[in-house]
């Protein structure tokens, strides 16, 4: 770094300021360049990266041209531009012109506490001036300690046919701006560590970055269970990364936990979803706190991968009490019934009549197998083969 003198944590204002800035320029980028007519960006060879390294460049026989300067006190920034054509709309018409194109932005390798408040670093989606922004952080695309983040635009695409004419017509996409870079690990991850795709971890707890909802913190038992699942057989990750990530998860996954008594006065640990929603238009829409099947399977199938990859106790504690939640009838508030003699776990345990779905039952007859291998519980194991028997009335009638 080149400037190294510690600076005082930017204000709100400040980086409206800053992104008002970034916008003005995107604008004028897209007012008139818009899609390469020519391949996808290549991504960088040997020791040149041109995004980050000065200088005039040739990397898959494509010209880049990079320039990098003190952005701040303690941030350096590099702009990429590569040599393109591109095309605009001019006169009523679409002219096509060849020469030096903005690729993105990238801010060199800074402490995390220097982007404090700035939607560039903070994962989501933002509305600055009217136009929408979405910024994605440690994650498979974006890699550890860095942010990627897009602007929703319109740009022009061009098809070329058969005889090899092109045309042209305007699409609204996102487009990449720029990529923020971080000297240190975020809080609460596991260092050099890759996320699975469309994951992020904000205050050490792991969660989907899924539209349409708007807070991707939001606690979701089904997609933190799904995140242990992933990382557990993640291949790009060491095993002592793998376990670190699980944990990350199981410790998310319990910490939102609720555990209460069942009819029988044993101790269940149920995961519920804090949104409401309409599993069926028949039935009234599930309010935020409703439990089901589908998650609570979810919830066992992964403490029980975490216990058998990790020996803790802790992990064995947690699903032993997700099991006896399967032992708790709809009727009691619970997610297990029979239709017509079949044993059903409930997705979703609508009322008066439930929705009966498939696959939301396999997923919890999957980990109650799981289960009764993982554990030996006789009572996992009478349970499991009496959902079995129902399948073979439940599924040729599906």
């Amino acid at each position: 770094m080149k400037h190294t003198t510690p600076a005082r944590a930017p204000s709100q204002a400040h980086w409206k300021r800053v992104l008002l800035a970034l916008l003005a320029v995107a604008v004028a980028f897209l007012a008139v360049a818009v899609a390469f007519v020519a391949a996808p960006t290549p991504e960088a060879q040997a020791d040149i990266n041109v995004y980050t390294t000065p200088g005039h460049h040739t990397v898959n026989g494509r010209q880049w041209r990079t320039t990098c300067g003190p952005y701040s006190s303690v941030i350096d920034r590099c702009r990429a531009e590569i040599w393109a054509s591109r095309t605009a709309y001019v006169g009523g018409q679409y002219v096509t012109t060849t020469g030096w194109v903005t690729n993105n932005l990238t801010y060199l390798p800074a402490p995390r506490a220097a982007w404090a408040g700035n939607p560039l670093a903070i994962p989501g989606e933002h509305t600055i001036a009217g136009r929408k922004w979405k910024t994605e952080c440690d994650t498979a695309w974006t890699g550890p300690s860095a942010c990627r983040s897009s602007i929703w635009a319109t740009v022009i695409e061009g098809t070329k046919n058969s005889a090899g004419a092109w045309t042209f017509a305007p699409v609204t996409k996102w487009v990449i701006n720029s990529i923020v870079m971080f000297t240190d690990a975020a809080a609460g991850t596991c260092p050099g560590a890759v996320l699975p795709e469309k994951y992020a971890i904000t205050n050490g707890k792991p969660h989907q970055i899924k539209v349409p909802y708007p807070d991707s913190t939001l606690y979701n038992p089904t997609s933190i269970s799904n995140f242990i699942r992933e990382t557990l057989v993640d291949g790009r990750n060491s095993p002592a990364q793998q376990a670190c990530l699980a944990t990350l998860g199981g410790n998310t996954l319990i910490d939102g936990g609720v555990r209460k008594a069942t009819p029988d006065g044993k101790t269940a640990l149920w995961f519920h979803y804090l949104f409401p929603y309409s599993a069926n238009p028949s039935t009234d829409t599930l309010q935020p706190g409703w439990i089901s099947g589908l998650a609570q399977g979810g919830a066992l199938g992964a403490l029980s991968l975490l216990h058998e990859r990790t020996g803790d106790p802790k992990w064995l504690n947690a699903a032993k009490e997700t099991f006896e939640s399967y032992t708790v009838p709809l009727a009691q508030g619970g997610f297990t019934h029979e239709v017509n003699g079949a044993l059903w776990f409930e997705e979703y345990p609508t009322t008066p009549v439930p929705t009966t779905v498939l696959n939301g039952h396999l997923e919890a007859v999957i980990a109650l197998d799981m289960w009764q291998r993982h554990s030996g519980d006789p009572r996992a194991t009478a349970l499991f083969k009496r959902a079995i028997a129902g399948l073979k009335k439940i599924i040729p009638d599906e």
